[in-house]
């Protein structure tokens, strides 16, 4: 049984991207218990990570710094990320009063609202729209 180099990186950078998102929500939940405090740092996450992102000065230098400004980009992606999905987490888990079973259920209607709006945005073609997700999530497999 080989596995091919392609799906090794791939499941490696599953692998890195996982453990990089649960520190951000490790830092959060250490910060913050209720749903309404986390929203909150979640949202200064993200916010500091579009600052980083954006035109500012710090930008600027970090993107002549090389492998440290791929290194910073790297953590501003993960920032983003798991800030936007930390909010989302957030109003979900207030909404359904952190009941497990509905926190799923809220989920799953934030998941179908998501795709509604890709959809939307597609011009209502689902099945383009699925292939192009399907793709990218798969592209180095």
């Amino acid at each position: 049984f080989m596995v091919s180099r392609r799906t090794c990186v791939a499941v490696g950078e599953v692998f890195i991207w996982c453990c990089s998102w649960r520190v951000v929500d490790c830092m959060v939940l250490a910060a913050a218990a209720d749903p309404l405090s986390r929203f909150g740092v979640y949202a200064a996450v993200t916010l500091t990570s579009l600052v980083f992102y954006g035109k500012s000065r710090a930008a600027k230098l970090l993107r002549k710094m090389g492998f440290a400004q791929r290194s910073v980009n790297f953590g501003v992606a993960v920032a983003l990320m798991a800030g936007s999905w930390g909010m989302i987490d957030a109003v979900v888990a207030k909404i359904a009063h952190e009941d497990r079973i509905r926190m799923m259920l809220w989920h799953m209607v934030f998941v179908a609202l998501g795709l509604l709006v890709c959809a939307f945005n597609q011009g209502f073609q689902a099945e383009r729209f699925l292939d192009q997700l399907v793709e990218e999530l798969t592209r180095q497999l």
